[in-house]
């Protein structure tokens, strides 16, 4: 496989993009199940159960995983880009030129 210094600087930039994305998501999830258990709680009957069904809670709290799970693959996006970057370095310090 052939991989030069473009692609690992291309890795870090679509990397830090996504993670921006993933933290952009992450706050609007958290936002909505606030919103979700504060509706849900001042929908509450006197005696503790939920008048309507609970779906917007549930989803937002699955969008918060999702944005989660976005975030860590984003993140191991940017480790293996540096990593491949340092490989890079380390052959050209060497005075080895990566194959092509």
């Amino acid at each position: 496989m052939k991989i030069g210094a473009a692609d690992g600087w291309l890795g870090l930039m679509n990397g830090r993009a996504g993670i921006r994305r993933s933290t952009d998501a992450l706050d609007g999830a958290v936002q909505d199940v606030v919103s979700a258990s504060v509706d849900a709680l001042n929908k509450t009957t006197m005696e503790g159960r939920s008048v309507e069904p609970r779906a917007s809670l549930d989803e937002a709290i699955l969008d918060t995983k999702r944005a989660e799970h976005a975030y860590g693959a984003n993140v191991r996006v940017v480790r293996m880009s540096d990593e491949a970057l340092e490989s890079l370095i380390d052959l050209v310090a060497s005075g080895r030129e990566p194959k092509r």
